[in-house]
């Protein structure tokens, strides 16, 4: 995994490089391996860094998280994120149009002071719109010091209420992600193992379990024949 502060805005001290411009690097590494990005921000996906991914193949992972955050224009603009929920959505288009059948995640806050009930209601409309694989659901804290914390702060109990709306809504996604996928060929990274499966993470970051040995640490083609809450069950080609 390719981790760090804003990687999308990385840059080589030494020669300048870019993230889109390491890429072909990486990949031309010898050896079987998957490579992918932790948290990215939507406006440092570039054209030539979604073009370096896709050159990539099976080492470049079909998997992005992409912190969201609010899924309503006057919320963002409150938290001073630097992108509109229509150029999120433009940006996920364009995403998907290059790597084929990308999952997608996003964080998500529930009850930023200024969220209204529209507001959230306009995040829930989004989320839907948007098709993300999973949500990663924080709660709003108050933090000193910050322009938030000045603003008049929702209840607890609302808070609650909407986190746990949105954890629905997650679940809800990762189930219908799996499903998506019954039918299609995927490859597996085999972690555990019991006497009579293997489970692991397919490239698109879906837990899966298939029947049968296989070595733990490789890597597998795998048939999805069913899911189940949010669970992926396959067998080995």
């Amino acid at each position: 995994m390719l981790t760090g502060i804003n990687i999308g805005n990385y840059r080589c001290p030494r020669t300048g490089w870019d993230l889109a411009a390491i890429m072909p690097d990486i990949f031309a590494l010898e050896g079987d391996f998957r490579i992918r990005f932790s948290s990215i921000e939507i406006n440092t996906i570039t054209d030539e860094l979604l073009a370096a991914c896709r050159a990539g193949g099976q080492k470049f992972c079909n998997y992005f998280h992409i912190p969201l955050q609010s899924g309503s224009d006057s919320v963002l603009k409150d938290m001073r994120r630097r992108y509109t929920a229509g150029q999120y959505l433009a940006r996920l288009g364009d995403i998907r149009a290059q790597i084929p059948r990308a999952a997608v995640f996003c964080d998500i806050i529930a009850g930023y002071p200024s969220e209204t009930d529209e507001n959230f209601e306009e995040s829930l409309r989004f989320l839907d719109a948007a098709g993300f694989a999973g949500l990663h659901v924080f709660s709003y804290s108050r933090r000193a010091g910050t322009p938030a914390a000045a603003m008049t702060q929702l209840p607890d109990k609302e808070i609650k209420r909407r986190a746990a709306v949105l954890h629905a809504k997650d679940e809800e996604l990762r189930a219908a992600f799996a499903l998506s996928l019954v039918g299609t060929t995927q490859q597996l990274l085999a972690e555990e193992e019991t006497s009579s499966t293997i489970s692991g993470v397919l490239a698109n970051f879906q837990r899966c379990v298939v029947k049968g040995a296989h070595k733990t640490g490789g890597l597998a083609d795998v048939k999805i024949i069913s899911a189940n809450n949010g669970v992926c069950m396959g067998v080995i080609l």
